[in-house]
């Protein structure tokens, strides 16, 4: 079999200077990323193709299912998950190009600095001041929302999102709908409207890039309809 380049874009710690080292692999290829990760950096001698020896590459991981987000990366050119991620579904002419997300600052390799993601839903208030209320018939919905892992991938794809403005990304729509239709605190929603259209629905331009790239596959379209006819159309009838 003919073997596999791997090029990783690393930064170094300290110095934080950027350039791209390969290195050949000639494993099995229907397995995730993040192995290929692992067994290049777990070799006796790391050797990369010009002949120089490298030091292991810095990237994040926990639970290796797809449930935690914390291998987002760029992968061939697309925000994915090293862990759910097969090599031989991002191969290009025989290449798989691996490199940070970028979006967020750069930590080491591919380890980024996700607080900003925190810090926007903490700011947007997303999450919940009293008891929730339930609503059997929209409980599939919740339970989708509910599988955002704040990976990055959405923020990383889209064209709107710079992480220094005010414009906070497909997450707060998400959970904004989902805190919406739970919350039972009056002002709490009328507070969650206001952020939502500042934050969310003034600087969207809906290109949906985020769905398509999302993870765990949630219907953000939707979300975002429910909570523009929820919250943004009502505000301005009442105009």
């Amino acid at each position: 079999m003919k073997k596999v380049l791997i090029k990783v874009l690393r930064t170094h710690p300290k110095k934080g200077n950027q350039f791209w080292q390969s290195f050949e692999y000639d494993g099995n290829r229907d397995v995730p990323v993040s192995f290929i990760l692992d067994e290049i950096n777990s070799r006796e001698i790391m050797i990369d193709t010009n002949l120089d020896i490298a030091t292991p590459i810095l990237w994040d991981c926990s639970c290796r299912q797809g449930n935690c987000g914390t291998c987002a990366m760029v992968i061939s050119h697309f925000p994915r998950l090293a862990c759910s991620t097969i090599l031989s579904d991002v191969l290009i002419n025989g290449e798989c190009e691996i490199r940070p997300l970028t979006k967020f600052p750069i930590i080491a390799d591919l380890k980024v600095d996700r607080t900003v993601i925190v810090e926007g839903l903490k700011d947007m208030r997303l999450w919940l001041e009293s008891e929730e209320k339930l609503d059997k018939y929209g409980l599939d919905s919740q339970y989708e929302i509910s599988k955002c892992m704040a990976c990055g991938c959405c923020l990383e794809a889209c064209p709107n999102y710079s992480g220094d403005e005010d414009f906070v990304g497909a997450m707060s729509t998400n959970l904004s709908y989902k805190n919406y239709t739970q919350e039972k605190d009056p002002e709490y929603v009328k507070g969650l409207k206001k952020k939502y259209k500042k934050k969310f629905f003034n600087g969207c331009s809906k290109s949906l890039i985020c769905e398509k790239v999302c993870p765990v596959g949630i219907p953000t379209e939707t979300d975002m309809s429910d909570m523009n006819s929820l919250s943004v159309w009502r505000i301005w009838q009442k105009k």
